[in-house]
């Protein structure tokens, strides 16, 4: 109970000293998923219309557990699958870096990424970790054996 109550009352959008914005799914919804282009567009202009300014660049979102990264520069919004990915003044991203412990894309391993500010990228990363263990301990849990399976499969 006391981990429910901690995760409930966890806010919505996360501003990290005007540098970045960190969401989980859509701005206005946190169960929705930014599935494609047309999605994240719709994002952009949400982030733009709750900030009552320009995004200012960066935005780190989940939900899906698939690596991607949006791209607007202004005239459309596109998916980028960069490595390392450049930033660039005046355009606007929308970046999942995956996930670490369960991956929705085919592949296994850990999914993150690490944004180096000094250098103006984000490098996107996969590690192998002890997928078998982890299962385990979602069986042990008592959670659904597909979660467990799940794992093995990257999906």
């Amino acid at each position: 109970e006391e981990n429910r109550r901690f995760l409930n009352e966890l806010p919505r959008t996360i501003d990290l000293d005007s540098k970045f914005l960190v969401i989980h799914g859509w701005v206005n919804n946190t169960d929705s998923y930014i599935m494609g282009a047309y999605d994240a567009a719709e994002n952009f202009r949400l982030l733009k219309e709750a900030l009552g300014r320009k995004l200012g660049g960066l935005c780190f979102f989940g939900h899906t557990h698939v690596r991607v990264t949006y791209v607007d520069e202004g005239s459309e919004v596109s998916a980028n699958l960069d490595n390392p990915l450049e930033l660039k003044p005046e355009t606007n991203y929308l970046v999942n870096p995956g996930s670490v412990g369960q991956p929705r894309d085919g592949d296994p391993r850990a999914s993150f990424a690490v944004l180096d500010e000094k250098d103006s990228e984000i490098t996107f990363y996969r590690v192998e970790y002890d997928i078998e263990s982890c299962a385990r301990k979602v069986l042990e849990a008592g959670l659904p054996d597909v979660l467990a399976r799940r794992l093995k499969a990257g999906w």
